[in-house]
């Protein structure tokens, strides 16, 4: 198991979060957030600094995986009660909405996804990070499975023809919430390279016990790791903190037992950024020499 950092939960220069995290004794780096941009939709000479930084002996750079959220933006989901569309006007809103949504992820198939491909050429990467399909907000409404299962399948062969593994992150606000619900969508997707990239803060924020009870979902098909913690208020009310509630101790432990040789990335969410992140190294680093 080998220690990273998401480099915007340090800064969004990455020259200055390369610095900071190498003085911190971290070499490996999950690519997020450049300057103003996400990655995926970078500018070119932000693209060629990357290979330039790669490159510089003066750091040690070295990139992992990147997050350029694919498959983050909500669906729209039906304002019709169920069992209720008998007017004509409403089977035609609810066939529009079927076409909506089915056009929406368009530009993430044909645009996003491609030139993240490209970009994690380029830097030496052959993992992307993507979404379970964002729901609306404030609507738990899971009726677009179907949908969220071909967008997947259909993501996960345009990146097997580039021999790239795409990392799914269970997110509280997509349908690809939970571990549970997680593995589930991996199972009908049936994609070899399509893997986990599991967030336990994520999984208490949906309501789910992360370790043990989520762990154990998602085990066989662990890519990546999050490390970030969260204490829970009450349903949809949370705080990221350094350390809260989760039993990283066990989660750790498990890891360590099981095998895992991947990469656990620090996202601490929280701020000041510099002291979360490296009060989280040291954290991190205790538990993992236990």
């Amino acid at each position: 198991m080998i220690l990273s950092l998401v480099t915007d939960e340090l800064s969004s220069d990455l020259e200055t979060a390369v610095e900071i995290g190498n003085e911190m004794g971290i070499e490996h780096f999950e690519l997020r957030g450049i300057e103003s941009f996400r990655v995926g939709n970078l500018p070119s000479h932000l693209e060629d600094f990357c290979v330039q930084l790669i490159n510089d002996c003066r750091f040690q750079f070295r990139p992992i995986a990147i997050s350029p959220g694919i498959f983050k933006d909500p669906l729209i989901t039906s304002q019709i009660p169920e069992n209720f569309s008998v007017l004509r006007w409403q089977y035609r809103d609810e066939h529009e909405l079927r076409e909506r949504n089915k056009n929406l992820y368009s530009q993430h198939l044909e645009r996003l996804l491609p030139q993240s491909i490209s970009f994690a050429g380029k830097i030496g990467v052959s993992k992307i990070i993507i979404f379970g399909i964002g729901r609306e907000r404030t609507n738990g409404d899971k009726s677009n499975t179907d949908l969220v299962v071909d967008l997947l399948r259909e993501a996960a062969r345009i990146a097997d023809k580039a021999g790239v593994t795409l990392l799914l992150e269970n997110e509280h606000i997509c349908y690809a919430d939970t571990a549970r619900t997680t593995s589930k969508l991996l199972e009908r997707v049936g994609a070899v390279n399509l893997m986990v990239n599991w967030d336990l803060a994520n999984s208490a924020c949906a309501g789910e016990i992360p370790y043990p009870n989520g762990y154990e979902w998602i085990r066989d098909r662990l890519g990546h790791v999050h490390f970030k913690d969260v204490i829970t208020e009450g349903p949809h009310s949370f705080r990221y903190v350094v350390d809260g509630e989760i039993d990283w101790k066990g989660q750790i432990r498990a890891l360590i037992r099981d095998g895992y040789k991947g990469f656990i990335s620090i996202e601490t969410h929280c701020r000041p950024k510099v002291k979360a992140v490296r009060d989280s190294v040291k954290l991190l680093e205790e538990m993992m020499r236990c």
